[in-house]
């Protein structure tokens, strides 16, 4: 059982979810409904860690038997879907989407904001999820079938186009042939004649890093070393995307924007059948140590504090710093967001990142018995404590807030970066 089951929902709204949806089943389900209403009862937990899993098993089953819509991107902008990325030269970027198959573009949103997991109230994730990853939910949540009949609005005129899915090794090949994309953990430039630099977070995953043959550590020090060397006076970390990983690599990131040493109190929520879990946590952690531990709702609460002393690098960045954030700013990156707010280190711009003090950990996984589908959850919980602020169940929000619209992915234009530079100090 999730560790914070009622932490945003009541105990009998939950019930309510689960029995509504227990009710609405009258004979048998396709794959995608049954998915839509699994992910339903889990979305009422308001955890994002708890979801359908995204494993390789899954992915496995989707590559032997299915096919992808070849839209990659959408736009959401008042309820209705725009093309902003697609596998297919039928459509065009900013192609506004009616209906495919007959199901209203509002009805698949909607399908997805009541599937998709997010932490707390949160939804700019959900409308990230949508965006991003679009041929992947309309095929766990909407429908599972191999041709697509789009009603598409151009020039506001109406077209129809029916076309086959994509076996999703022909899509990425596809699309990636037509999209060259950075999609390296982490990555940097410098611009405006090396007045600026730039800092591209993709991923804060140690395997990520294993896989791209990078050690984080000397990845930071070489690119704060280059900005310290070409006396660099502005810096942009771009979080946009950065879906977490291990606290460990955003804290190390850390120690290069800060001017004091920093550490941190906070609190972990384990369940109390997971003994092995809690002694990993207490007897093998480095980092953390647990003085006091509470029964509290069946759950275990152990407050921690951080042993690590965050202490600022020689070479930390002594310039204006600015941060890009946005729905897929989550788990580790929405901390380590939280933190940089917290200590006022710059100036936030996007939008209401998808996690902040509060996050889960990856969920364990669990196997339906009928299905077979996977589920992850969440086993851990976890907050990050500073004096002053509390969980409202919401992400961080911006400075200045900026969101991207289907008008801007038609110019090829990114007006939160384009705005950062209207901040520049002399």
């Amino acid at each position: 059982m999730h560790p914070a089951l009622y932490k945003y929902t009541s105990k009998a709204a939950i019930d309510s979810v689960f029995k509504s949806v227990s009710e609405s089943v009258k004979d048998s389900l396709s794959q995608s409904k049954f998915q839509y209403l699994i992910g339903k009862c889990l979305s009422s937990v308001r955890c994002l860690h708890t979801r359908l899993a995204l494993n390789n098993e899954l992915f496995d089953d989707i590559n032997s038997f299915g096919v992808y819509i070849p839209i990659k991107k959408v736009k959401v902008e008042n309820n209705e879907l725009y093309i902003a990325a697609t596998a297919d030269t039928c459509f065009r970027i900013g192609d506004k989407i009616i209906a495919i198959n007959g199901i209203s573009s509002s009805q698949i949103i909607n399908t997805g904001y009541e599937a998709i997991s997010s932490d707390g109230y949160n939804l700019t994730f959900k409308t990230y999820a949508i965006e991003e990853f679009f041929f992947f939910i309309y095929y766990a949540y909407v429908q599972q079938v191999n041709s697509f009949e789009i009603e598409l609005l151009r020039n506001q005129k109406p077209l129809k186009i029916v076309l086959n899915g994509l076996k999703p090794k022909d899509f990425w090949n596809k699309y990636y042939a037509l999209n060259k994309v950075n999609t390296s953990p982490v990555w940097s430039s410098l611009i405006d004649a090396d007045k600026t630099g730039y800092i591209k977070v993709n991923s804060f995953k140690p395997d990520d890093y294993f896989n791209a043959k990078l050690d984080y550590k000397r990845s930071f020090k070489e690119v704060f070393s280059s900005f310290k060397e070409k006396n660099t006076s502005n810096l942009i970390v771009d979080l946009r995307g950065c879906q977490g990983g291990s606290i460990y690599i955003p804290m190390e990131l850390l120690t290069y924007l800060i001017h004091k040493p920093f550490t941190y109190k906070g609190e972990t929520f384990v369940r109390q059948y997971l003994p092995e879990v809690l002694e990993k946590l207490v007897k093998k952690d480095t980092y953390f140590h647990f003085p006091e531990c509470n029964n509290q709702d069946s759950s275990l609460t152990c407050t921690f504090f951080s042993k690590e002393i965050y202490k600022p690098k020689k070479m930390s960045f002594k310039g204006n710093v600015y941060f890009l954030v946005d729905g897929g700013t989550l788990s580790a990156s929405g901390m380590l967001t939280s933190i940089i707010k917290h200590l006022s280190i710059g100036q936030i711009i996007g939008e209401e990142t998808a996690g902040a003090f509060y996050t889960g950990s990856k969920g364990m996984e669990v196997r339906l018995p009928n299905s077979g589908v996977i589920l992850e959850v969440s086993y851990r919980t976890g907050q990050v404590i500073l004096e002053g602020e509390k969980d409202t169940g919401y992400g961080v929000t911006p400075d200045f807030p900026f969101h991207i619209t289907i008008n801007d992915v038609i110019k090829i234009e990114d007006p939160a970066l384009l705005f950062i530079k209207t901040l520049f100090k002399p």
